[in-house]
Protein backbone atom coordinates (compact mmCIF):
# COMPACT_ATOMS: atom_id res chain seq x y z
CA UNK A 1 0.00 0.00 0.00
CA UNK A 2 1.04 3.66 -0.42
CA UNK A 3 1.01 4.06 3.17
CA UNK A 4 1.74 1.11 5.14
CA UNK A 5 5.81 0.31 5.07
CA UNK A 6 6.26 4.07 5.89
CA UNK A 7 3.62 3.97 8.80
CA UNK A 8 5.21 0.76 10.09
CA UNK A 9 8.57 2.32 10.09
CA UNK A 10 7.35 5.55 12.12
CA UNK A 11 5.76 3.12 14.26
CA UNK A 12 8.84 1.36 14.92
CA UNK A 13 10.89 4.22 15.25
CA UNK A 14 8.87 5.55 18.74
CA UNK A 15 11.04 2.32 20.28
CA UNK A 16 14.19 4.01 20.00
CA UNK A 17 14.11 6.56 22.58
CA UNK A 18 13.01 3.28 24.73
CA UNK A 19 16.33 1.16 24.03
CA UNK A 20 18.19 4.35 24.33
CA UNK A 21 17.30 4.68 27.79
CA UNK A 22 17.23 0.61 28.48
CA UNK A 23 19.64 -0.78 26.68
CA UNK A 24 23.29 -1.52 26.31
CA UNK A 25 23.14 0.11 23.00
CA UNK A 26 26.81 0.14 21.98
CA UNK A 27 26.89 -3.21 21.16
CA UNK A 28 22.98 -3.36 19.42
CA UNK A 29 23.48 -4.30 15.70
CA UNK A 30 22.83 -1.51 13.85
CA UNK A 31 22.74 -3.15 10.40
CA UNK A 32 20.22 -5.69 11.82
CA UNK A 33 18.09 -2.39 13.62
CA UNK A 34 18.30 -0.35 11.04
CA UNK A 35 17.05 -3.53 8.23
CA UNK A 36 13.03 -2.28 9.54
CA UNK A 37 13.36 0.63 7.99
CA UNK A 38 13.74 2.42 4.58
CA UNK A 39 14.06 5.24 2.22
CA UNK A 40 13.38 8.78 4.05
CA UNK A 41 12.50 6.79 7.53
CA UNK A 42 15.88 5.14 7.67
CA UNK A 43 17.80 8.55 7.15
CA UNK A 44 16.23 9.87 10.36
CA UNK A 45 16.60 6.98 12.10
CA UNK A 46 19.97 6.43 11.39
CA UNK A 47 20.45 10.52 12.08
CA UNK A 48 18.33 9.92 15.29
CA UNK A 49 20.76 7.23 16.37
CA UNK A 50 24.22 9.59 15.81
CA UNK A 51 22.87 11.98 17.78
CA UNK A 52 22.12 10.33 20.60
CA UNK A 53 24.67 7.43 21.48
CA UNK A 54 27.99 8.84 20.57
CA UNK A 55 29.30 4.74 20.85
CA UNK A 56 27.29 4.48 17.49
CA UNK A 57 27.94 7.98 15.85
CA UNK A 58 30.24 6.97 13.04
CA UNK A 59 28.78 4.14 11.88
CA UNK A 60 25.48 5.34 12.07
CA UNK A 61 26.69 8.62 9.84
CA UNK A 62 28.51 6.95 7.37
CA UNK A 63 25.24 4.72 6.59
CA UNK A 64 23.16 7.68 6.48
CA UNK A 65 25.11 9.27 3.88
CA UNK A 66 25.78 6.66 1.56
CA UNK A 67 21.99 6.11 2.02
CA UNK A 68 21.50 9.79 1.42
CA UNK A 69 23.73 9.97 -1.75
CA UNK A 70 21.21 7.06 -3.28
CA UNK A 71 18.28 9.96 -3.36
CA UNK A 72 18.04 13.38 -4.14
CA UNK A 73 17.61 14.94 -0.72
CA UNK A 74 20.76 17.16 -0.69
CA UNK A 75 19.54 19.03 2.17
CA UNK A 76 19.47 16.40 4.25
CA UNK A 77 22.77 15.03 2.74
CA UNK A 78 24.45 18.37 3.75
CA UNK A 79 23.09 18.38 7.52
CA UNK A 80 24.04 14.42 7.96
CA UNK A 81 27.61 15.72 6.81
CA UNK A 82 27.92 18.53 9.69
CA UNK A 83 26.87 16.54 12.51
CA UNK A 84 28.96 16.20 15.13
CA UNK A 85 31.27 13.42 14.28
CA UNK A 86 30.67 12.50 10.69
CA UNK A 87 33.55 10.88 9.31
CA UNK A 88 32.76 11.69 5.33
CA UNK A 89 33.32 14.96 4.06
CA UNK A 90 30.52 16.29 2.01
CA UNK A 91 30.92 15.65 -1.86
CA UNK A 92 30.01 19.20 -3.36
CA UNK A 93 30.49 17.91 -7.04
CA UNK A 94 27.39 15.42 -6.40
CA UNK A 95 25.29 17.99 -4.02
CA UNK A 96 25.56 20.68 -7.27
CA UNK A 97 25.08 18.18 -9.62
CA UNK A 98 22.02 16.30 -8.16
CA UNK A 99 20.63 20.07 -7.69
CA UNK A 100 20.99 20.86 -11.24
CA UNK A 101 19.37 17.35 -12.28
CA UNK A 102 16.29 18.29 -9.58
CA UNK A 103 15.75 21.94 -10.81
CA UNK A 104 15.44 19.98 -14.47
CA UNK A 105 13.06 17.63 -13.37
CA UNK A 106 10.94 20.32 -11.53
CA UNK A 107 11.05 22.61 -14.26
CA UNK A 108 9.69 19.42 -16.43
CA UNK A 109 7.10 17.84 -14.55
CA UNK A 110 5.33 21.79 -14.17
CA UNK A 111 5.57 21.87 -17.46
CA UNK A 112 3.55 18.91 -18.17
CA UNK A 113 1.36 19.87 -15.21
CA UNK A 114 0.62 22.79 -17.40
CA UNK A 115 0.29 20.68 -20.47
CA UNK A 116 -2.43 18.72 -18.76
CA UNK A 117 -4.30 21.64 -17.44
CA UNK A 118 -4.68 22.46 -20.52
CA UNK A 119 -6.17 19.28 -22.06
CA UNK A 120 -8.46 19.42 -19.15
CA UNK A 121 -8.18 15.43 -19.03
CA UNK A 122 -9.07 14.82 -15.04
CA UNK A 123 -7.04 12.48 -14.67
CA UNK A 124 -3.87 13.65 -16.47
CA UNK A 125 -3.96 16.59 -14.16
CA UNK A 126 -3.81 13.99 -10.86
CA UNK A 127 -1.78 12.11 -11.92
CA UNK A 128 0.75 15.69 -12.86
CA UNK A 129 -0.08 16.73 -8.93
CA UNK A 130 1.06 13.45 -7.94
CA UNK A 131 3.90 13.29 -9.68
CA UNK A 132 5.01 16.83 -8.36
CA UNK A 133 3.81 15.55 -4.59
CA UNK A 134 6.38 12.94 -5.42
CA UNK A 135 9.28 14.83 -6.63
CA UNK A 136 9.20 17.27 -3.78
CA UNK A 137 9.07 14.23 -1.36
CA UNK A 138 12.03 12.72 -2.60
CA UNK A 139 13.60 16.19 -1.80
CA UNK A 140 12.68 16.51 1.73
CA UNK A 141 10.03 18.94 0.98
CA UNK A 142 7.48 17.70 2.24
CA UNK A 143 5.31 21.30 2.44
CA UNK A 144 5.08 21.50 -0.97
CA UNK A 145 4.54 17.66 -1.46
CA UNK A 146 1.32 18.19 0.92
CA UNK A 147 0.35 21.04 -1.32
CA UNK A 148 0.57 19.10 -4.70
CA UNK A 149 -1.10 16.30 -3.36
CA UNK A 150 -3.79 18.03 -2.00
CA UNK A 151 -4.59 19.77 -5.15
CA UNK A 152 -4.74 16.42 -6.59
CA UNK A 153 -8.25 15.90 -4.48
CA UNK A 154 -10.00 18.04 -7.02
CA UNK A 155 -9.46 15.37 -9.94
CA UNK A 156 -9.98 12.27 -8.07
CA UNK A 157 -12.75 10.40 -9.76
CA UNK A 158 -13.07 7.38 -8.28
CA UNK A 159 -12.90 6.22 -4.77
CA UNK A 160 -9.41 4.13 -4.85
CA UNK A 161 -7.86 7.90 -6.13
CA UNK A 162 -9.42 9.42 -2.90
CA UNK A 163 -8.05 6.83 -1.12
CA UNK A 164 -4.54 7.01 -2.49
CA UNK A 165 -4.94 11.21 -2.14
CA UNK A 166 -5.29 10.50 1.64
CA UNK A 167 -2.88 8.21 2.26
CA UNK A 168 -0.24 10.33 0.16
CA UNK A 169 -1.41 13.33 3.14
CA UNK A 170 -1.23 11.28 5.73
CA UNK A 171 2.04 10.35 4.96
CA UNK A 172 3.60 13.45 4.15
CA UNK A 173 1.79 14.80 7.31
CA UNK A 174 3.59 12.07 9.18
CA UNK A 175 7.15 13.43 7.91
CA UNK A 176 5.78 16.86 9.14
CA UNK A 177 4.88 15.87 12.23
CA UNK A 178 1.47 17.45 11.68
CA UNK A 179 -1.22 15.32 13.52
CA UNK A 180 -4.04 17.43 13.13
CA UNK A 181 -3.80 17.02 9.33
CA UNK A 182 -3.03 13.12 9.96
CA UNK A 183 -6.31 13.04 11.66
CA UNK A 184 -8.48 14.95 9.25
CA UNK A 185 -7.40 12.46 7.11
CA UNK A 186 -7.88 9.17 8.42
CA UNK A 187 -11.34 10.49 9.27
CA UNK A 188 -12.09 11.18 5.67
CA UNK A 189 -10.67 7.78 4.38
CA UNK A 190 -12.82 6.39 7.85
CA UNK A 191 -15.79 7.80 6.50
CA UNK A 192 -16.08 6.24 3.09
CA UNK A 193 -18.03 3.70 1.97
CA UNK A 194 -16.71 -0.27 1.44
CA UNK A 195 -12.85 0.26 3.28
CA UNK A 196 -12.90 -3.60 4.05
CA UNK A 197 -9.44 -4.04 3.04
CA UNK A 198 -7.77 -5.23 5.45
CA UNK A 199 -4.16 -3.49 4.33
CA UNK A 200 -6.07 -0.08 4.13
CA UNK A 201 -7.68 -1.17 7.66
CA UNK A 202 -4.18 -1.85 9.30
CA UNK A 203 -2.68 1.75 7.52
CA UNK A 204 -5.19 3.93 9.45
CA UNK A 205 -4.61 1.99 12.67
CA UNK A 206 -0.86 2.88 12.44
CA UNK A 207 -1.24 6.18 11.53
CA UNK A 208 -4.59 6.64 14.65
CA UNK A 209 -1.38 4.83 16.71
CA UNK A 210 0.82 7.79 16.14
CA UNK A 211 -1.39 9.86 16.43
CA UNK A 212 -1.99 8.68 19.94
CA UNK A 213 1.77 8.93 20.55
CA UNK A 214 1.99 12.30 19.32
CA UNK A 215 -1.07 13.21 21.87
CA UNK A 216 1.05 11.14 25.19
CA UNK A 217 -1.95 8.77 25.01
CA UNK A 218 -0.11 5.44 25.42
CA UNK A 219 -3.03 3.15 26.39
CA UNK A 220 -4.52 4.18 23.13
CA UNK A 221 -1.59 3.84 20.69
CA UNK A 222 -0.86 0.44 21.92
CA UNK A 223 -4.67 -0.63 21.17
CA UNK A 224 -4.16 0.62 17.53
CA UNK A 225 -0.67 -1.15 17.06
CA UNK A 226 -2.71 -4.21 18.46
CA UNK A 227 -5.17 -3.69 15.86
CA UNK A 228 -2.32 -4.23 12.94
CA UNK A 229 -1.89 -7.85 11.75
Amino acid sequence: GALGPRCREAALSVAWDWVMSSAATSSLDLDTYIASYSGYTRLKRLQSIARYEPALRTQALQMAVDLAKQGINTSLYLELCAAHGCPVLRDEAWVEAMDKKASATLEKLEAELTSHKTSLIKESIRLGHNELGDFHRSRGDFAAALKCYVRARDYCTTSKHTISMCLNVIQVSIHMGNYAHVSNYVSKVEAMPDISDPVLFAQLRVAAGLMALDAKKYRAAARHFVDVS
